[in-house]
């Protein structure tokens, strides 16, 4: 029997066996600490998911260019690698992403 593996399958195949390395895990994790000094809380009053959202996507798209070329210019699909990625920080970040809205709204913001 023979398996077709089409080059997005192989991509997230590659991320699936990698992500949890603790040398991208970091890297991750820093990524997402970092859009904390470009996306502000208080740009966002009122609308926590639209924060997310951009902090999540932000992330994304620098943590997609640290990957090899090989996988990022290979045809993938970029939608599907992307989404891939966007739940994975989403699932495993989501926590520090919504403890650091909430904490500088409480500390309040500048008018």
């Amino acid at each position: 029997m023979k398996i077709i593996i089409t080059e997005t399958q192989s991509a997230i195949l590659y991320l699936k066996r990698r992500i949890f390395d603790k040398e991208m895990y970091d890297l991750i994790g820093d990524i997402v600490i970092e859009g904390f000094d470009y996306d502000e809380p208080c740009e966002y009053i009122g609308n926590y998911n639209e924060y997310k959202n951009s902090i999540i996507w932000g992330s994304v798209q620098t943590f997609t260019n640290t990957l090899p070329d090989i996988i990022v210019d290979s045809g993938v699909d970029r939608i599907k690698l992307d989404s891939f990625i966007y739940k994975f920080i989403e699932d495993r970040f989501g926590k520090i992403i919504k403890d650091r809205y909430e904490s500088v709204l409480e500390w309040g913001c500048d008018e």
